[in-house]
């Protein structure tokens, strides 16, 4: 990058900062059908968690499996 380049990255990201930084309050309200849809992707992302943990321990247990008999089959 070349220091024009850079100083207008700064200038403009410094500017975008201090408009967020001066705005007023926006007195404003979450109704309840966007609370209903953050809690209906909070419980997805849960379930989602809930889900992938699931495949991983799945997959543990079949080469923990696979390795005792394994073993089992040299003795």
């Amino acid at each position: 990058m070349s220091g024009c380049s850079k100083f207008l990255l700064v200038f403009f990201l410094t500017f975008i900062m201090v408009c967020m930084i001066n705005t007023p309050n926006a007195y404003a309200y979450i109704d309840p059908a966007t609370g209903s849809y953050i809690m209906q992707i909070f419980i997805a992302f849960l379930l989602g968690i809930a889900l992938s943990f699931k495949f991983i321990w799945n997959k543990i247990k079949v080469f923990f499996t696979a390795l005792i008999s394994i073993v089992a089959r040299k003795k």
